[in-house]
């Protein structure tokens, strides 16, 4: 499988730190004009135009985001965003998903979502690079099970389509990777004001061209290659990874029919700029296989070094491709066999584990030869039989596509001769077939206006029934609502009758005390008035004016209890009098109190129900419950009576 040929979608971030400089920064920003980019948005998409093109300048442009833009916070989560996909470019895994993490934690709750989704697609990209195909479609998966994918034109999903072919690919799927690369290339081509839709486009042809070499079809790969090349170099601006890719996918074509010249020629041009650091090791494998058939050990070791110094730098562990041409490169300089042969072995066992079925045929065929040299017949033939065992594996999956291409074939022609077949009757049918058709219209209009009765009668009774029951429901309800009014006004009725009958023998009573008290006391005036303000003073009219208010706002005191559970009961009579808005003069003369301790109390309520300073507050919030208390239903119903 031509797996490390495929293009992710990814854009690639210079590493070129030594530009950095304060100095050459403040120069490149004189030269470009660099009040151009006022905002955040316009220096992100500069960012970006960087990134596609490989500026050396991207390091100046991060720091002059980093001086003017970091206190944007709408633009954060997208710099975060940024971040972790130059973290990808750099193979710093842990901090790429560590900025896309942040990007979604700092995005606004109706931008979440999107950020989301980026960074799904991101960790597939990532699982990717990893070699876990199976998990990078699982994430691709994820976005596309968010996104709207199947109406989403955006760059991002065109992008996940593309990957996630790539992942089907290397899974041995080539069915399932030609499908997502044909989805993602009619999104393309549809939406032609697309940002970067140039670049897509190339890139979703090139991964087909890749699939026509896996079918064998060199020279049409060849040819959509060449083209391509001819389109992205003449292109402006210019895109250096895609130019290397496409260069690099051309040589191989060449490499895989024999032709060592051409292919020498884009090989090289690949390695001109080629740059480890940006994901691009791949691009070197092909080389090492031309320099391998050209039995050049110098121009191998060149490669091999440059390798090799990226897998120090970036602490990771060299792959079966590495091995195996280290053992090529040990045979080519005539180093002792030993050597090679354990290189081989390292290219074997790496190449089983990461199921790379092409390199596992190789190791398997070079190991045969070395022990042959070594004149170990026992195990060179050993490693022979595995490679007949590899080599019959291989033609089984091979012949099982070409039965598949076959059946796919002979079912096509049977399907052109039934059609064919079909049109001869269809043209002797044809009278019969207009005269069905009419009669197939007269029966289709009668039955039409058959279930249009039958419809309507339905509609006609379903609107009779649902008004009939919304009639028994609304009936069912006045009728509730009068018995609770019955109820009340029954209750107020017997309350005044009783407080009238009180009333009259309260008067009663007062008029024979007042007619004692004069008879008694009338020679004594001043005695006689204290006298009587006494008898006036002995009726207590509170629990009578509590009565009245609990029968008229009978929810109050469950409400304000439930506002302030720890209110007692004379607070709560305070807060009754404070409702009906009595001052605090009124309020005392009716408490038996001060007016001081009236407006104490009303401090020390405000308190407990957790309100601002101001009387104000109080008596807003008191007669709101009162509005809530019942009063309107009393209300209604002494007008229903």
């Amino acid at each position: 499988m031509h797996k490390k040929l495929f293009l992710l979608i990814l854009l690639f971030l210079s590493a070129a730190e030594g530009i950095s400089a304060q100095k050459a920064c403040t120069d490149w920003l004189k030269a470009t004009q660099a009040d151009t980019l006022k905002t955040a948005n316009a220096a992100l998409l500069r960012l970006g135009q960087f990134i596609q093109e490989e500026s050396p300048y991207i390091p100046c442009l991060r720091q002059y985001y980093m001086q003017h833009f970091k206190e944007d916070k709408r633009m954060l989560p997208y710099f975060y965003s940024e971040l972790g996909r130059m973290h990808v470019q750099l193979n710093n895994y842990d901090s790429a998903l560590h900025f896309l993490a942040l990007s979604v934690a700092e995005a606004p709750p109706e931008e979440r979502k999107k950020h989301a989704d980026y960074r799904f697609f991101l960790s597939g990209n990532i699982e990717i690079l990893r070699g876990d195909y199976p998990k990078a479609v699982a994430y691709f998966e994820e976005y596309l099970d968010s996104a709207k994918w199947d109406t989403d034109y955006s760059t991002t999903t065109v992008n996940v389509l593309t990957n996630m072919g790539t992942a089907y690919h290397e899974m041995g799927q080539p069915g399932n990777a030609m499908a997502y690369f044909t989805q993602a290339l009619h999104r393309v081509e549809m939406d032609t004001t697309a940002r970067g839709h140039f670049y897509r486009k190339a890139m979703i042809e090139h991964n087909i061209g890749i699939c026509m070499m896996e079918e064998g079809k060199l020279e049409k790969a060849q040819k959509q290659f060449l083209a391509l090349e001819q389109k992205v170099s003449a292109h402006h601006p210019s895109y250096p990874y895609m130019e290397r890719l496409i260069n690099n996918s051309i040589g191989k074509t060449y490499l895989d029919q024999g032709n060592l010249d051409k292919a020498q020629v884009y090989l090289e041009k690949v390695f001109q700029n080629f740059s480890p650091d940006l994901n691009q090791i791949n691009f070197s494998w092909q080389i090492m296989e031309l320099y391998t058939r050209l039995q050049s050990p110098a121009k191998l070791k060149t490669v091999l070094d440059t390798v090799q110094h990226y897998y120090q730098r970036a602490a990771l562990a060299p792959g079966a491709e590495y091995y195996f041409f280290l053992g090529q490169h040990a045979l080519l300089e005539q180093a002792p066999l030993k050597t090679a042969v354990l290189h081989f072995h390292q290219a074997l066992d790496l190449a089983q584990t990461d199921s790379m079925d092409l390199y596992i045929g190789r190791a398997l065929e070079a190991l045969s030869k070395a022990y042959s040299q070594q004149q170990d017949f026992a195990k060179a033939y050993q490693y022979a039989s595995k490679l007949a065992q590899w080599q019959k594996k291989r033609e089984r999956s091979e012949q099982i596509r070409m039965t598949q291409d076959y059946t796919a074939a002979y079912e096509l022609s049977k399907y052109l001769q039934q059609a064919e077949m079909a049109e001869k009757k269809a043209s002797i049918a044809a009278q019969q077939a207009a005269l069905a058709k009419r009669r197939a219209q007269y029966t289709t209009i009668l039955t039409f206006l058959g279930l249009l009765s039958a419809f309507l009668m339905g509609l006609s009774f379903y609107q009779y029934r649902k008004q009939a029951v919304a009639r028994q429901e609304a009936n069912r309800e006045r009728s509730q609502r009068l018995t609770q009014e019955k109820a009340m006004i029954t209750r107020q009725l017997e309350y005044q009758q009783k407080a009238v009958i009180d009333k009259s023998l309260w008067a009663a009573g007062l008029r024979n005390k007042v007619r004692e008290t004069i008879e008694r006391y009338h020679k004594r005036p001043e005695y006689l008035l204290r006298k009587i303000h006494l008898i006036f003073t002995e009726s207590d009219t509170l629990p009578t004016l509590e009565k009245e208010f609990e029968l008229f706002y009978p929810e109050f005191a469950r409400q304000i209890i439930s506002s302030a559970p720890g209110l007692t009961q004379k607070q709560i009579r305070y807060a009754m009098l404070f409702a009906m808005e009595l001052s605090n003069k009124e309020v005392a003369e009716i408490m038996s109190v001060t007016p001081k301790a009236a407006a104490m109390a009303r401090y020390r309520l405000r308190e407990q129900l957790g309100l601002k300073e101001g009387d104000e507050q109080l008596d807003i919030y008191l007669r709101n419950i009162l509005l809530q208390s019942g009063a309107e239903n009393i209300l209604m119903a002494l007008e229903t009576t």
